[in-house]
């Protein structure tokens, strides 16, 4: 493959474009986010436990897009703002459970709306509803793909193109 070819390979235009709408989609919910008073972590995590009797520390982690890692730094931010509080499981006292306080609640039911207002307007512009169940198939498959990818062990072959995967809602 000549250097120009390469340049313009449709594969790498494809996870440019992917990349950087990633990037302006992260940048406006940041500064959206912000204007509530938390970092997105803090909003993920908030969100996470809005609507329930609160989660595991560890299955905090499989319901948002923070690390686990930092789920109890984030969970010690909420609590030292009055917004989470942790209790331990009556059967089990290993598991750690993070729940809203009834002021982290009130917060969640302010600001959660908003938010779903703002994705409608912001990232749902210029999408038919059809276009937007589309593309949310097509992510996920892709987002399968790439975990798929990420999963193999080190030094295994890399896995052999696969025919398109197209899902008609």
């Amino acid at each position: 493959m000549d250097s120009i070819t390469a340049r313009h390979h449709p594969a790498l235009d494809f996870v440019r474009a992917l990349v950087r709408a990633h990037r302006a989609m992260e940048r406006a919910a940041e500064r959206e986010i912000r204007s509530y008073g938390l970092t997105p972590p803090q909003f993920d995590v908030l969100a996470a436990l809005g609507n329930t009797e609160g989660l595991p520390l560890s299955e905090i982690g499989k319901k948002t897009l923070v690390t686990a890692g930092n789920i109890t730094g984030i969970v010690d931010r909420l609590e030292a703002g009055g917004w989470v509080e942790r209790k331990r499981c009556t059967q089990d006292r290993r598991i750690v459970y993070a729940a809203l306080t009834p002021a982290g609640d009130a917060l969640f039911q302010k600001i959660f709306p908003m938010q779903v207002q703002w994705s409608d307007r912001v990232l749902c512009r210029g999408l038919t509803p059809e276009e937007r169940d589309t593309l949310t198939l097509e992510l996920r498959h892709l987002a399968a793909l790439f975990q798929q990818e990420a999963d193999q062990p080190e030094g295994d072959p890399p896995l052999q193109p696969q025919e398109p995967h197209h899902e008609h809602v």
